[in-house]
């Protein structure tokens, strides 16, 4: 009987020992993805005036905003972080539309709109 606990002690000893290896932890996507809305909260905390732009616009309370900077809620920070880029791309093409109806060249010069985005000065 004695024998049989030392044994099963120096068993969890060896499987200590080899547990003890280097070993590489790898985040899941949850974390990942968590870790990428925080830093862009991060960018986006202070002069941007995003938090105040989602309260202006209603989409979401002024404590409810701030927590998008910290990520949170990450299903609710995600959806603030579409809406955003969707409104920003409404806005983008406002802005082509404008800048198209005000230029004097012909149709045939004016950039496409994928082109002007990467040089709008043109």
């Amino acid at each position: 009987m004695c024998r049989i606990i030392l044994f099963g002690q120096a068993d969890t000893v060896e499987v200590a020992r080899e547990l003890c290896r280097p070993m590489v932890v790898m985040f899941g996507g949850l974390h990942i993805e968590m870790a990428a809305l925080k830093r862009l909260g991060d960018w986006l905390q202070g002069r941007s005036g995003w938090v105040q732009a989602l309260v202006q616009a209603e989409i979401a309370t002024a404590a409810t905003a701030d927590s998008f900077l910290r990520a949170s809620h990450v299903l609710r920070t995600r959806r603030a972080h579409q809406v955003t880029a969707a409104a920003l791309y409404i806005l983008q093409h406002h802005a082509y539309n404008h800048y198209c109806l005000g230029e004097t060249r012909d149709a045939e010069d004016l950039p496409e709109f994928e082109d002007w985005c990467c040089h709008p000065l043109c």
